[in-house]
Parts: structure tokens; sequence; C-alpha cells
């Protein structure tokens, strides 16, 4: 960060630097610092608050996971740019009657549907417009046929992601989301990148 200041080089500057614990304690809903790195005019209708933190180590701090060795670093959003669309909700019971043994049924097998079920709604929990809106700024707006199905791929894949990440074990469990669930979660993906396509064709012939 000294070089890159001495020579006058563009780089994202720690907001405040402490304790791990201080850190995560962070208030968030602040203006973003941003705009006034490229000498641009705060808006003039709203508050531009930064989306979040990402707290991690001056110096690179390594932990293995199952995944290979992954950087320690810690994300927190504000709670308007949730990328979760509803409160996590555990499966309806029947009170436990699925689990007795019956002909060609055993408790284990309920137990792994519960886990599937589980596994599915957690990831279509993550399927929402905010996550949506995040993609297509990763990706530039679609203005093509083929730039609208990559944007739903895309979709799909940052979900799974985070769905794996915050899922670990239910995810290990599983197995991983079945091709039921995949297909499921490819058609929710794409009926909210329609739904938002329309909403933004429906805007430009309003203007």
């Amino acid at each position: 960060m000294q070089l890159f200041s001495r020579v006058g080089f563009l780089y994202c500057e720690p907001l405040k630097a402490g304790t791990l614990q201080d850190m995560l304690s962070l208030e968030l809903g602040f203006e973003t610092k941003l705009p006034v790195k490229f000498n641009l005019p705060p808006l003039a209708d709203r508050k531009n608050t930064a989306e979040g933190v990402v707290v991690k180590p001056l110096k690179n701090t390594v932990l293995d996971t199952r995944k290979g060795p992954q950087r320690v670093i810690f994300k927190r959003k504000g709670k308007e740019f949730n990328e979760r669309r509803k409160p996590w909700v555990p499966p309806t019971s029947d009170g436990g009657k699925s689990r007795k043994k019956k002909r060609g049924d055993r408790g284990e097998d309920h137990e792994h549907q519960v886990r599937i079920e589980t596994l599915k709604y957690e990831l279509n929990a993550l399927v929402c417009e905010q996550r949506l809106v995040n993609t297509i700024s990763k990706r530039g707006v679609p203005d093509s046929e083929l730039d609208w199905i990559e944007l739903t791929e895309a979709l799909v894949a940052d979900v799974l992601e985070s769905g794996e990440s915050e899922n670990e074990e239910l995810w290990g469990a599983c197995g991983g989301p079945s091709n039921e669930v995949l297909d499921g979660l490819r058609e929710e993906c794409r009926q909210l990148v329609e739904m938002y396509r329309v909403s933004e064709s429906m805007a430009d012939v309003a203007i």
C-alpha cells in the first residue's frame, strides 16, 4: 500500500484497522467513499450507501479447508443488500410418523429426504433480485438473447457457490444437489431473470 501511495497508483485503501472483534462490530449503512476517488458528484436523490465491508488480516493468512487452502476473509453486508429473499424455516414435520418403518420405507430414507428438501429450500432462498443485480453488476447489462441466457447460468452458479459455502455440512450429507433440485433451481433463476427483463423493458417504455 505504501508503494501504491508513493507512485500515485489507485488502490482500495482500508477504511479502518483494529482487532478482529472491532472490525466485525463496525456499524454498516455508511456512505461509500468510492465516488470521491473518481471525482464523481454525490447522488442527488438518495444516500449512496456502501454494500458492506470486507475484513481481512493486514498480512495474508491461509487456512486449510476441504476445498484446499483459503485466505481468511470475512464479508459483512447491510440488510438492504441481503442476498437471501426469505428467512430459513425448517421443512414441515409430520410429527415423526414418516420415521416409522413401513414396508419398503425406512427411517433413514425419511431423514435423507428431509436433508434434500432443506438443501433445496436453502438454495431457492438465495435466488433474489439483489443477487441478480449484483450478478449483472459483475457482467454488465445484457443486450442480446445469449447474454440473458448466460446471465441466468451465472446466477445459478453464484447461488450454488454461496449455497455450498453456507451449508457445507448439509451439502456433504446430501452429496450436493440432486438433478431434480438443480432443475428446480434453474427454473427459479430463469423466472427471476425473466421478470427482471420484463420490468426493465417496461421502464424503458415509460421513459
